[in-house]
């Protein structure tokens, strides 16, 4: 017995470790409560009516309300589940009432409330999702009164999975021993809740264990608050699993996730499809791109509590996309679906009995409403209208008899026999749909049995347009634009039966049919109750004038003058060939493929030639043009979109195509002021990064750099105040250095202050010259003493000696040198001496003072020799001139010689001239 006794509690607690695991694959829905807050007499019974309602289930559709368990009593057996209280000199067991089978419940769809449960721990561990689609009060979560007088209460509410309330409010106030709800980190379950905790246990001595970094609700280390909203990156949706921009849940997500895609989310916001959160259940219709029609969805599934089914549960019946308890109207029950009628639903009714007459009491029944066949007769005569009082049977009405508009067939006969005129009615039009009267009952009526009786006296029209069967003998009396003819076409077998007109029309004054009527008659003065046509009509009986090509299409031709007129559809223009936006001569707006449209779907966009033309792929929200790009020519928006390194737009990413690893992908919430909202953006990586990226364009997050790392970023080189380490990592300078080429002090190269020269290109900075270091060389700089070239001044200062110093100097000046870099020129260093001096061992002397002449230039002989020649030439041109003038070879040149006689005159000029010479 032992051993036996020992092998079921191993099984037991097998199945308790399996049991997160088992819940977690199968999900059972169970329906709430609806109690709401009360006082309870009783409490007898309230745990077992728990578990058997909740045991197993997974998701409540509704309430979960745990109420009204009392634990207290006396008079109970002892048991291994009890202790002993004793008040007031009274001695109470305390029973622990198991309440585990509550830990399998993941979502409850309304509110929570815990009220009058004395216990130390209610556990709901596994409860994750509150969607607060029904609350109380406002709240979502309700704990209230959990203590009796004298007795512990709730000390622990245990709800370690719960990561979000969808909506509403938390109460839980009265729990004199209640801890831990006030350290819970309330913003993370719901943005911006502001619990309302108010008596609870002041005085908690246990506090939160030290692994836990938010709240918690218990000191145990699995009992810790678990936060995915409030740590998340700014790049989330809603919640994640971490910091970092790789770590947000899938929009659809609710109540966390294992993984960033929509099959790994904890919970689904909208509804569950498989293994999938979606926003919405496949459709049932779904646009064939390749067909340009819409079709059945293969794919289609019912939404119902947040799931996508295939089938809805019995006994519910799929209507639409949705699953419901009855069809609504207009739609009739076939294989578990709700089927949209052609027009009425059918429905067939019970008629009267034989020689009974219609009532206004069986309007008023609605034994008539919506049926399309009577299975009887019907008759309605004077006493119809007249009723009677002392039986209390209620008269009719002209308006009760618009019921039978949707009667289609008449198994019985069909009587309208009014005798008295007094009644008013004018206008009988309320069998205009009905089609056939069966004859299967006869009435009698001047010794002879008629299935069809017709006579109103008063009335006008009596319209049957579309009666074209009656199967036994029509009476017909004193009505208007009805003709013998006309009925004998109804007859079904003329042969065996007849039309009988008692009486010529009396009172129908000058009505005539209407001028596209034949002459066989008619049931009114309209075109559309016309028996037959005298041209063409349209597909609802209407006669009209010749089908007009350019608004018709001949659907078909009874005779030869006789045709019905289809009309084109509405998006057709300059005639059609049938009846569909397909049979269009031309379009009126644009072009679908072989249809006609009043506007391309949001997905196309319209061509120059007014074509729908189908948007790529890799646009979201319709476009207006075929170009990976944003905006004109392109797509309103792109699911996913490649940004380089700067987050500058590149192109919209193709359909199917991934980041590789030298970008990083994250995605932009839908709240985002950005025309990236909603959608996944693929950014390069920053161009200091090697071998991929966390983040795009951060040079933080590479996976390594490609030259240097300074403060945890990729960098093309260390900065001036850095020094580059062996494996390529920037280090501060020591704080002395602005520059430095290791990192202490004795490695600077550039000093904050002051710096010592220790040779090899080191430096040693100070914030003052040290005292074996006292002088002070181009403000920076320690010596000990001056360079060559320097002087020291009074204040210990190092200064440049003038440039025409050579060695050291006493001042700044050239007079203050030493010795002279290149010659002397009265006490001062210059570069050269003067002109009207000469460089006499390094120093400058005027030229008298050695005896000799000064040398002369070389350039200057030339340009003497050069003046004296031209005076020379210029004196002997002149002389020549005068010479000439003197001896008369110039002469004044009358106004009429031509310029061959001055050619001629300077050649003679030139002949005397020789001879003179000669």
């Amino acid at each position: 017995m032992a051993y036996l006794t020992n092998c079921t509690f191993f099984l037991f607690c097998i199945l308790l470790l399996v049991q997160p695991a088992i819940t977690q694959s199968i999900r059972r829905t169970c329906e709430g409560t609806n109690l709401r807050i009360r006082m309870f007499s009783s409490a007898e019974g309230n745990d077992v009516m728990l578990h058997e309602r909740y045991r197993g289930c997974t998701h409540i559709e509704g309430n979960l309300e745990i109420v009204n368990i009392h634990s207290i009593a006396k008079d109970i057996e002892p048991s291994s589940y009890s202790y002993d209280y004793s008040i007031d000199g009274s001695d109470y067991q305390v029973k622990d009432v198991d309440l585990s089978f509550l830990n399998s419940i993941e979502e409850v769809s309304g509110y929570v409330l815990i009220q009058n449960v004395y216990r130390n721990v209610i556990s709901l561990d596994n409860l994750r999702l509150i969607r607060g689609q029904n609350t109380l009060d406002g709240d979502a979560l309700v704990v209230i009164t959990t203590h009796p007088h004298h007795l512990e209460g709730l000390r622990e509410l245990h709800l370690s999975s719960l990561q979000e309330i969808s909506q509403g409010g938390v109460r839980i106030e009265g729990n004199n021993h209640l801890c831990f709800v006030d350290t819970i980190m309330w913003e993370d379950i719901q943005p911006g809740l502001r619990p309302v905790l108010e008596n609870n246990n002041a005085h908690c001595s246990e506090n939160c264990d030290e692994s836990c970094s938010g709240g918690c609700w218990s000191s145990e280390a699995d009992k810790c608050q678990t936060l995915t909203l409030t740590i998340c990156d700014d790049s989330c949706d809603h919640r994640c699993r971490g910091p970092s921009p790789s770590e947000c849940c899938h929009v659809e997500c609710a109540g966390g996730c294992t993984t960033e895609r929509s099959n790994g989310c904890l919970s689904c916001r909208n509804f569950e499809n498989g293994d999938n959160c979606v926003t919405s259940c496949p459709p049932k219709m779904i646009y064939n791109p390749n067909t340009f029609l819409t079709e059945v969805n293969p794919d289609f599934k019912y939404e119902y509590r947040g799931q996508c089914l295939d089938a809805c549960p019995d006994p519910l019946l799929g209507e639409g996309e949705q699953c419901v308890a009855q069809c609504s109207s207009g739609s009739r029950e076939e294989n578990g679906e709700c089927i949209p009628c052609d027009g009425v639903c059918p429905k067939d009714c019970m008629g009267l009995g034989l020689n009974e007459h219609l009532t206004g009491d069986h309007i008023d029944d609605e034994r008539f409403t919506n049926c399309t066949r009577i299975d009887g007769s019907i008759l309605i005569n004077d006493l119809s209208f007249s009723g009677d009082a002392f039986s209390g049977i209620a008269p009719l009405h002209d308006d009760h008899l618009t019921v039978f508009r949707t009667v289609r067939e008449i198994t019985g006969y069909l009587v309208l026999r009014l005798t008295t005129p007094s009644f008013n009615l004018f206008n009988f039009t309320f069998f205009e749909n009905l089609e056939e009267i069966g004859g299967e009952q006869e009435f009698l009526l001047n010794g002879k049995l008629y299935v069809f009786v017709l006579h109103m006296t008063g009335l006008q029209i009596a319209d049957f347009r579309s009666l074209r069967s009656v199967k036994g003998d029509i009476y017909e009396e004193d009505t208007c634009f009805h003709t013998l003819d006309m009925f004998r076409e109804l007859l079904e077998d003329p042969e065996t039966h007849e039309v009988r007109e008692n009486a010529p029309k009396t009172e129908c004054g000058s009505d005539t049919c209407h001028e596209q009527c034949t002459s066989i008659g008619c049931w009114g003065p309209m075109a559309a109750q016309c028996f037959s046509c005298e041209n063409s009509k349209l597909e609802d009986g209407t006669c009209v004038p010749p089908c007009n090509p350019e608004e018709f299409y001949i659907v078909s031709s009874e005779t030869s003058s006789s045709q019905t007129c289809g009309r084109c559809h509405e998006e057709c223009e300059g005639g059609c060939t049938g009846p569909s936006n397909t049979h269009c001569n031309s379009c009126r707006n644009y072009q679908l493929g072989p249809y006609c449209v009043s506007e391309c779907s949001e997905n196309e966009f319209a061509s120059e030639d007014s074509m729908c033309v189908m948007c790529p792929d890799f646009c979201r929200n319709g476009c207006t043009g075929t170009e990976h790009r944003i905006g004109q020519g392109g797509c309103d928006k792109c699911d996913f979109i490649l940004l380089d390194h700067e987050g500058s737009f590149m192109r919209c990413m193709d359909a199917g195509e991934s980041c590789d690893r030298h970008h990083a992908s994250r995605r932009i919430p839908a709240e985002a002021n950005s025309i990236y909202a909603s959608s996944t953006v693929c950014q390069q990586c920053h161009h200091e990064c090697k071998g991929g990226c966390s983040q795009g364009g951060d040079a933080g997050s590479c996976s390594s750099c490609r030259r240097h790392i300074s403060n945890g970023q990729c960098v093309h080189r260390c900065s001036s105040s850095e020094y580059s380490d062996s494996a390529k990592v920037c280090h501060a300078c020591d704080s002395s250095c602005t520059e430095c080429n290791n990192g202490t002090a004795s490695d600077c190269t550039k000093c904050q202050d002051m710096e010592v020269n220790l040779g090899d290109s080191k430096k040693r900075c100070v914030s003052k010259c040290p005292s074996e270091f006292p002088l002070t060389i181009q403000s920076y700089t320690c010596v000990d003493k001056c360079p060559e070239k320097y002087f020291q001044t009074g204040d210990n200062i190092c200064k440049p000696c003038h440039p025409e110093c050579k060695g050291s100097c006493q001042d700044e000046t050239s007079k203050g040198c030493f010795s002279c870099e290149h010659v002397t020129l009265d006490d001062s260093c210059v570069a050269e001496c003067p002109s009207t001096y000469e460089n006499t061992n390094g120093v400058c002397a005027r030229r008298e003072q050695t005896g000799g002449r000064s040398p002369t230039s070389p350039v200057k002989v030339i340009v003497l020799i050069l003046i004296l020649f031209l005076l020379v030439v210029l004196i002997i041109a002149i002389t020549f001139f005068a010479w000439r003038i003197k001896h008369g070879n110039y002469r004044s040149i009358p106004n009429e010689v031509r310029l061959q006689d001055i050619s001629r005159i300077e050649g003679n000029d030139n002949e005397i001239g020789n001879n003179g010479i000669a």
